[in-house]
């Protein structure tokens, strides 16, 4: 599993599965879980599709490998 970073430095965990020609060009797949979720539900799907597509599989913020968000600095910790 990969990480990037999005805003205010959280980590986003991802996948990529290409086993496609690599002198052919292919249209890029992404795969997103629904809430409760994470990247490896679509394991299984792997194969069949990674011939024919690049395939990102992602994990949405607080899911799989992926970090929650910080909490915002409320007002009274800011000092107003």
């Amino acid at each position: 599993m990969w990480t990037a970073y999005c805003e205010r430095r959280v980590r986003l965990g991802y996948c990529i599965d290409d086993f496609t020609d690599p002198w052919k060009k292919a249209p890029v797949l992404l795969l997103l879980h629904a809430a409760m979720g994470s990247a490896r539900r679509y394991y299984a799907w792997v194969p069949p599709l990674s011939r024919h597509y690049p395939v990102v599989r992602m994990d949405l913020r607080g899911h799989g490998s992926s970090e929650i968000r910080p909490p915002i600095a409320s007002s009274p910790s800011i000092g107003w």
